[in-house]
């Protein structure tokens, strides 16, 4: 563990000096998302330097078990080029055709990635401290917050289809980047089963036997799922839902 400690200190402190901090505090707390998340230690993250502003960072390394390695590689990997090299592009894409600021993908700013063997560690913009949280999972989703949620990955779907065809061959690259493979389908089929094992354990009896037909009618369809359209591909997210998304409530006025 002091390890992976320092292989974070480390990359913070590279994150650090490329955003001009130099006489600084660094000040690391460890989060618990309360059972939203087990697949990475969290961290939330402020560089503190007198006569600057406090930088809020996010942080989270990967958690693996010995059998699934290449699965986290991948899904690291796949995070972190989602927000280097796709959506870079978009963004440049979007400035290309002058669209309008407030129908523009917003997405946190990636600050570092360590690529360590078994230790992949990503730096984001902590958008809590901008005043963003997260939708309540035990609660059921509103309209107006589901409205806001498709209409984010309505504009997502929406640049693959505009850079793809003014992109056509770059957009191919971007998709052979992305693409899962059947030894991704393996590992993903693994990682799900093994922590199926591990909920059913601590459930209670009564909603065992659901759980259990829910995720294997899930893995069945899963080969299908993750294969690519044979008709006008987009770039999906992966797992869209609300422990992922983020959202602030803009407070309006109304005049009669």
């Amino acid at each position: 563990m002091e390890r992976r400690e320092q292989n974070l200190r480390d990359l913070l402190n590279k994150v650090a000096a490329e955003q001009g901090f130099k006489q600084y505090e660094l000040i690391i707390n460890e989060i618990s998302s309360g059972g939203a998340n087990y697949n990475s230690q969290l961290f939330t993250v402020i560089l503190r330097e007198q006569n600057k502003d406090d930088l809020h960072l996010f942080a989270k390394m990967a958690i693996y078990r010995k059998n699934m390695k290449r699965y986290r590689k991948n899904v690291f990997g796949v995070e972190h080029y989602l927000y280097t090299k796709i959506c870079e592009t978009f963004k440049v894409f979007e400035e290309e055709n002058d669209l309008p600021e407030e129908y523009r993908l917003k997405l946190a700013k990636c600050y570092g990635f360590y690529d360590g063997e078994n230790e992949e560690i990503l730096v984001l913009d902590n958008l809590f401290a901008r005043g963003y949280s997260s939708f309540n999972r035990f609660k059921s989703i509103d309209w107006e917050y589901a409205s806001a949620a498709f209409t984010a990955l309505a504009r997502f779907h929406a640049l693959s289809l505009g850079y793809s065809e003014v992109y056509p061959e770059k957009f191919k690259s971007i998709l052979a980047e992305i693409h899962n493979d059947q030894s991704s389908l393996i590992d993903t089929d693994k990682f799900v089963r093994s922590t199926l094992k591990t909920a059913l354990k601590n459930m209670q009896p009564q909603y065992q036997k659901s759980l259990a037909n829910y995720i294997n009618s899930f893995l069945g369809q899963k080969v299908i799922l993750m294969q690519p359209p044979t008709f006008r591909p987009v770039i999906a997210h992966g797992d869209f839902r609300g422990n992922n998304l983020l959202h602030r409530v803009h407070p309006v006025s109304y005049t009669i």
